[in-house]
């Protein structure tokens, strides 16, 4: 199959611990593991994670006590993106071989940048790639107000051609055209463990750590009904 710059490949199973999709070398893991795969197969995942290891950097979160307790590969974007899709298209060929059920997520690349023109721009590469989709999740509300206008500047409609939803909760979301559906932290929940877990690394009582909050969805209209 014929990969995009910009991909996530990751299956519909979920990891034991952060119940999160898992990705495709977990998704291979698990049918070497399970006795599935043939040797000349188990040989060929073996050669491509060996590579990956050579050449990408590790991720500083391996460990037990964090989101990634299997020490799975996750890379980014390097100079080697072309190299990278080369080896990993083997990988999703023994996922359609086994019939795996998996999704291609696309990914924006930003380069790094938060700034409205960044997003502007991702999104207007991503539509003029040729790249199918139907839905945009972006990182915070004014990355989704600039997808937006990149998205109606190329000729399309939000939501009937692609919906889109954000993570923030500004309150300029509300006052756009359409209106944003976001999902809203909850700010001062936030601030407040912020404050407590910062208390108890400098007197003594804890180390850091990390806690999840509760979002929640605020409808607009950006989002078209299935």
């Amino acid at each position: 199959m014929k990969l995009p710059k910009y991909v996530r490949i990751q299956g519909r199973e979920l990891a034991w611990k952060t119940k999160k999709p898992v990705e495709i070398f977990i998704l291979n893991w698990r049918r070497i593991r399970d006795n599935i795969y043939s040797p000349e197969d188990v040989k060929l995942y073996n050669e491509t994670h060996q590579w990956f290891l050579e050449h990408l950097p590790e991720p500083p979160f391996y460990g037990d006590d964090n989101d990634n307790p299997q020490g799975a590969i996750t890379w980014f974007k390097t100079d080697a993106c072309g190299k990278m899709l080369g080896k990993i298209t083997p990988l999703v060929d023994l996922l359609d071989k086994y019939n795996i059920p998996y999704d291609d997520a696309l990914v924006m690349d930003m380069a790094g940048s938060l700034e409205m023109q960044a997003a502007y721009d991702s999104t207007t590469e991503l539509l003029n790639s040729g790249a199918e989709f139907t839905a945009l999740f972006t990182t915070s509300d004014t990355n989704a107000i600039a997808a937006i206008k990149a998205i109606q500047d190329s000729g399309k409609e939000v939501p009937r051609d692609v919906s889109v939803i954000a993570i923030d909760g500004l309150d300029v979301s509300k006052y756009l055209t359409p209106t944003l559906t976001t999902m809203v932290q909850p700010a001062e929940e936030m601030g407040c463990k912020s404050v407590e877990i910062l208390l108890d690394i400098l007197e003594g009582r804890g180390k850091s750590r990390r806690i999840c909050v509760e979002a929640t969805i605020r409808e607009g209209a950006s989002v078209r009904p299935l």
